[in-house]
């Protein structure tokens, strides 16, 4: 019933009460824990893990540019093994007619969303509609599809590989509100061995200008020559010029200072960026171009394979941050509580005096009568004792 239930017990309240207990062995494990919580706050999270940082994912603006070699002589079909106009026999692979083309024909379609396109091989067709079909207006009167019956020649690109590109970037940190263009920071090429290929200092546009030759990203991707053959399991052997090839161009955003392992910082005054080039092995890429020559019965097909180079941003930049600081400086002091409640469960459960230091540690109070005199009150409330851990008690 209602009456047998103890609404004092059901509606009490539990408060922390402070005991003293003068025992060396709790006393030493406590410093210990102290003493292992301050180690760890310093040196794991603020010294070696650097929680005391902002972090953000840098992105980028980007604008990409080919242009022909200088020094034409580079793109001599005569000198170009590969190329059909130089007789000598290329390591046993079939020739074709080189194209002396400039970066308006080689690059299609025009770079756009952090990639371009360079074409080494065009095969082309000439397409034509049946007879008596004037429009694409039935099924009948549809283009046959592209294929070595129609296809009226292919050519090589002369001297691909010593076109150069031009890569524009700017770092955009949005959330700390920073842009650094390439030119005003320190830059490098790396190979498939961290080893450094090209480096930039910070310096005027014209002074420090990204511009690598075909060649170079090739070497850095450890291609050491498009007309290498494939392996025999891919598509039988074939070469990267005929096929194509898919290099992906990382950029790495940074403003990690590496002074020493745990005094190394970011520095919010210096960002650098590297490169390094990935080749994605055992892929080839393509695209098609198509113009109408006499619209709308008759169209010139152009089947491309060559090089794509896709650009991507990674790294990470970072500041000094102190409500980041202040959650890292809390959330490791917050391990002291759970030493207490370690010590507490060691106090009252393990060591042979635990029925004293039970009973010292837990007490309960009940609510005074009104006709209660105020001293007894006081005392009973204002109960904070000294426990010795040689007094009796134990078992």
């Amino acid at each position: 019933s209602v009456d047998m239930v103890d609404w004092g017990d059901v509606l009490s309240y539990s408060t922390t009460k402070v005991v003293k207990i003068r025992d060396k062995r709790l006393g030493v494990g406590y410093l210990l824990f102290v003493f292992g919580v301050f180690l760890y706050a310093l040196f794991y999270v603020l010294l070696l893990k650097k929680q005391y940082l902002e972090l953000a994912l840098p992105s980028m603006s980007l604008r990409l540019n080919l242009q022909q070699p200088a020094n034409l002589s580079l793109m001599d079909p005569t000198l170009l093994p590969y190329c059909a106009q130089n007789p000598v026999v290329y390591e046993g692979i079939s020739k074709n007619p080189c194209l002396v083309m400039d970066q308006f024909d080689v690059v299609f379609p025009p770079p756009s969303g952090g990639e371009i396109f360079m074409s080494s091989r065009i095969t082309k067709a000439v397409l034509a509609l049946p007879p008596n079909c004037t429009s694409q207006s039935s099924l009948q009167c549809v283009f046959p599809p592209m294929d070595d019956s129609n296809s009226s020649e292919t050519t090589y690109t002369a001297g691909l590989e010593d076109f150069t590109l031009f890569v524009d970037h700017t770092m955009v940190v949005s959330r700390f509100a920073v842009t650094k263009p390439f030119h005003e920071m320190e830059g490098r090429l790396l190979d498939q061995n961290d080893q450094e290929i090209m480096s930039w200092q910070p310096g005027p546009v014209q002074d420090a200008r990204n511009v690598f030759s075909i060649r170079q990203l090739l070497s850095a991707a450890g291609i050491d020559n498009l007309d290498t053959a494939r392996s025999v399991t891919y598509k039988n052997g074939t070469s990267m010029r005929d096929d194509g090839v898919v290099l992906m161009l990382t950029v790495s955003y940074s403003n990690w200072v590496p002074d020493s392992l745990y005094l190394s910082s970011f520095d919010v005054w210096r960002y650098t960026y590297t490169y390094r080039v990935l080749h994605v092995a055992d892929t080839e890429f393509k695209t098609y171009e198509s113009q109408y020559l006499n619209y709308p019965t008759n169209k010139l097909v152009s089947n491309r394979h060559g090089i794509r180079i896709v650009i991507l941003p990674e790294g990470q930049v970072g500041r000094f941050s102190f409500p980041v600081f202040l959650i890292a400086l809390v959330s490791s002091f917050g391990l002291l509580s759970a030493s207490v409640i370690l010590l507490d469960f060691v106090a009252t459960t393990i060591v042979p005096q635990r029925n004293l230091y039970t009973q010292a540690k837990f007490d309960q109070v009940n609510q005074p009568s009104i006709s209660s005199p105020q001293g007894g009150l006081s005392e009973r409330f204002l109960d904070h004792r000294s426990v010795n851990s040689n007094q009796s008690g134990g078992l």
